[in-house]
């Protein structure tokens, strides 16, 4: 997903830097439905998709909302802890002390003709949730899951505007 917009935050890819290209006249009126982005069957062809659509969260995944990731700041694959307790990325061939911590959502969004499932990343995620992902790991450890589980129920039920590329 490239960006989310909301009246009170804004979710941006930092490889788009034009942030009004998503209320723009334009960009307005090329929004699909969710029906629409169905019936076209997006997210099953072999590139991705890319659509707008202005959509509500209605629901968070809080289980597995994050993953250890490179701390190189051109990769973000997945690392593996170590048995010396270091962190190492099969892609980068480099040895971490600690991971970088990075979001991944699933989140269902609805409009007035359907809904669907979505996958929020940790640029998206930190502006919806207003800390890092190892922050609310760290939190995670302090409070108990219900406490948890509203930090995830208070985003849900908020109108947004998501730039998607929808694959499978």
């Amino acid at each position: 997903m490239s960006r989310v917009r909301a009246p009170d935050r804004e979710l941006v890819n930092s490889s788009n830097n034009n942030n009004n290209d998503l209320i723009s006249i334009d960009s307005i009126l090329k929004r699909i439905s969710i029906k629409d982005a169905n019936d076209l069957k997006f997210g099953f062809n072999e590139n991705p998709d890319y659509f707008t659509i202005k959509a509500t969260i209605t629901y968070i995944k809080t289980e597995n909302f994050s993953y250890p990731a490179c701390c190189s700041t051109d990769c973000s694959k997945k690392v593996i802890q170590q048995t010396n307790h270091s962190w190492r990325c099969e892609k980068c061939s480099l040895e971490f002390p600690e991971p970088d911590y990075r979001y991944i959502f699933t989140c269902s969004v609805v409009d007035e003709t359907g809904q669907m499932w979505l996958n929020l990343f940790n640029n998206e995620g930190i502006t919806l949730i207003g800390c890092d992902a190892k922050t609310l790991i760290e939190k995670k450890e302090d409070l108990d899951t219900s406490l948890l589980k509203n930090i995830f129920k208070n985003n849900n039920i908020c109108f947004l505007i998501f730039k998607s590329n929808k694959i499978k």
